[in-house]
């Protein structure tokens, strides 16, 4: 009997070892799997790497952080954020490809034509038109995301305030292998993504041509690079498409572009070059 409860007791014994082997084996492994010490810890490089990037998610997942809250973006174009400094108010600097050390700035004028052109010479920012980014009814706070205005401040027409596109006479078809350009001038406010309006209305008008316009075309780029969109009529396919800055020296226009290239063709011997718009925001270390 004595033996029988010996030989019971035993056996229990060995049930409960084996069990307790196969817990700590288990658990040892999902611990192994996790040991920071030895597999999640970068080098010191790598961490100063992340948290310089940790405004990316995949920063923050290394650095065992949550992921940042989903960004509600406008359809269309994908804006980007921008960098410091940050500010509503400033400037437009314009930069032409073929001349990329003049300094030029968006004029506080406008041409023969009632359009937005650019400042020349020796001419500095008190000639330049001074601007507010805009976006739901206010000045833009940081960072710059998504689609907005751009409001003149101290522009030569006041009843139509915005720095808007016009579609240009010879085409608005933006399209690749098209003729689409536009005129920059003053003009009512349109929606983002919008079709070009033919009732917003710009300083154009009163030399009498009506083409139709777009106002809220705007997105910040890398570097404050201001960059422009442009959305087709259902004429020409109803696409929103990207568009770039150009100037013409020839006749002093200043606007954007769907195919560069078809633009710069057709008007060779007028010279036209690519232009690039910066945003240079007065804050307290570059006043106005």
């Amino acid at each position: 009997m004595s033996l029988s409860i010996t030989l019971v007791f035993v056996s229990l014994l060995l049930q409960l070892v084996s069990a307790n082997s196969g817990i700590y084996g288990n658990s040892s492994t999902q611990i192994r799997a996790r040991n920071v010490s030895e597999e999640s810890t970068p080098a010191p490089r790598q961490v100063e790497d992340l948290v310089a990037l940790s405004g990316t998610n995949f920063a923050r997942m290394k650095l065992g952080l949550p992921p940042l809250p989903p960004t509600r973006r406008a359809s269309g174009l994908r804006p980007r954020t921008s960098p410091l400094p940050c500010a509503s108010t400033g400037y437009i600097k314009v930069t032409l490809q073929n001349a990329p050390d003049a300094i030029h700035y968006l004029s506080k004028t406008f041409d023969a034509q009632n359009s937005y052109t650019i400042t020349q010479g020796d001419a500095g920012l008190e000639s330049a038109l001074r601007v507010t980014l805009w976006q739901n009814d206010a000045p833009i706070t940081c960072p710059y995301t998504d689609l907005f205005d751009i409001l003149a401040r101290n522009g030569p027409d006041a009843t139509h305030p915005w720095v808007g596109a016009v579609a240009g006479s010879g085409g608005s078809d933006f399209r690749s292998g098209q003729m689409g350009y536009s005129y920059l001038t003053g003009t009512g406010q349109t929606p983002a993504n919008s079709k070009p309006s033919s009732t917003a209305g710009s300083s154009i008008q009163s030399l009498g041509y009506n083409g139709p316009v777009e106002s809220m075309i705007w997105y910040m780029g890398d570097d404050l690079e201001i960059m422009s969109q442009w959305v087709n009529d259902n004429t020409h396919g109803g696409q929103i498409l990207p568009s770039s800055a150009l100037y013409d020296p020839t006749v002093d226009f200043l606007g954007t572009v769907g195919d560069y290239s078809k633009f710069s063709q057709t008007f060779a011997s007028e010279g036209p070059t690519l232009a690039k718009l910066t945003f240079v925001p007065i804050t307290t270390t570059n006043p106005e």
